[in-house]
């Protein structure tokens, strides 16, 4: 990409861009989505119980009012790790996304006096290859990455929990980079076929 900088008037910044997002992709349809939400100024938001089982749950409505699944999520301190599949040809990743930021924000400016998240949000579109069982892996590991906890299982603020820790996907403590298997996650954009 040229540098236009030099084209520019002395003291005439070139504009910012308005939004991260890859313009030839619409962010619609059967995609699975991993997602990274920091909070504003990088700051410890999330760590008061009642506030983020609020969030919790936003994410659930708006997740099943804007036709998505979330198959693994984390709240850490200072971010928010989500894997969200697009369950129909109409699923919009950037309205979710919006509705999830705005209730939150809503909820958490009023008591606290200051902006909740940072301006937009990092997300990469997992190819139909990729192993979402791995991904989500990922995102439970984060606390203990992190040092938090010493397995994924102590973590509060990560699920959802009959993923993380139902039949369809049992983690162990030495387990928590992978090796759990998600047997309901699809991930193609074609439904399973029905058995008779």
């Amino acid at each position: 990409m040229p540098n236009d900088t030099a084209l520019l008037p002395k003291g005439v910044r070139q504009p910012r861009r308005s939004s991260p997002r890859l313009q030839a992709l619409d962010y619609m349809g059967l995609h699975a989505y991993s997602i990274t939400i920091n909070t504003d100024g990088g700051r410890r938001c999330f760590d008061e119980d009642r506030f983020v089982r609020f969030c919790i749950k936003a994410l659930d409505e708006k997740a099943a009012i804007n036709a998505f699944e979330v198959l693994a999520y984390c709240f850490m301190p200072n971010h928010v790790h989500l894997l969200a599949l697009g369950l129909t040809e109409t699923s919009r990743l950037k309205p979710f996304m919006q509705q999830f930021k705005q209730i939150a924000g809503f909820a958490f400016k009023p008591e606290r006096g200051i902006p909740l998240w940072h301006r937009s949000y990092h997300d990469r579109v997992l190819r139909s290859e990729e192993n979402v069982e791995s991904v989500a892996a990922y995102i439970w590991g984060n606390p203990v990455r992190a040092g938090l906890v010493q397995s994924v299982e102590e973590y509060p603020y990560s699920g959802p929990a009959e993923r993380l820790l139902g039949e369809a996907g049992r983690l162990g403590r030495d387990e928590a980079l992978g090796g759990q298997t998600l047997r309901s996650v699809r991930t193609d954009a074609h439904p399973p076929p029905v058995q008779a």
